[in-house]
């Protein structure tokens, strides 16, 4: 009977220690289901987060073209007004010697005219005599 009591006691111990066990493996279970899960959700993460560099990647490359255009159209228009404005500058010489050669004309033509009205009062005085 004693051997049966010995028998009953380490009986009892090993139930407790399968519901020991078993507890653990149930929180065991539990935290590989909740890993399984912080896996999921990393790998969504990542994800997101190789789409958000692809599309910074993109929105630079597309920054960078549309600067790019700026400073051609930017060149483009700076030789244009250089274009413009030189040939301004040949437009005011031309019209700078246009006002000289027309000075120069109205002077000659002046003279000509003081000459021609001194000769005719010359000779309406030679007349008048």
């Amino acid at each position: 009977m004693a051997y049966s009591k010995h028998v009953i006691n380490a009986l009892e111990r090993l139930d407790k220690q399968l519901d020991a066990l078993r507890g653990d493996l149930s929180r065991t279970n539990l935290d590989i289901a909740n890993l399984s899960a912080l896996k999921t959700s990393l790998i969504e993460v990542d994800n997101k987060l190789l789409n958000l560099k692809r599309d910074i990647a993109s929105q630079e490359d597309e920054f960078k073209n549309a600067v790019l255009s700026l400073e051609k159209d930017d060149d483009i228009n700076l030789k244009r007004v250089d274009d413009q404005l030189s040939a301004l500058n040949k437009k005011i010489d031309d019209l700078q010697e246009f006002m000289m050669r027309t000075k120069t004309i109205a002077w000659v033509v002046g003279g000509i005219v003081t000459a021609i009205i001194g000769m005719f009062s010359m000779s309406l005085k030679d007349l008048l005599k």
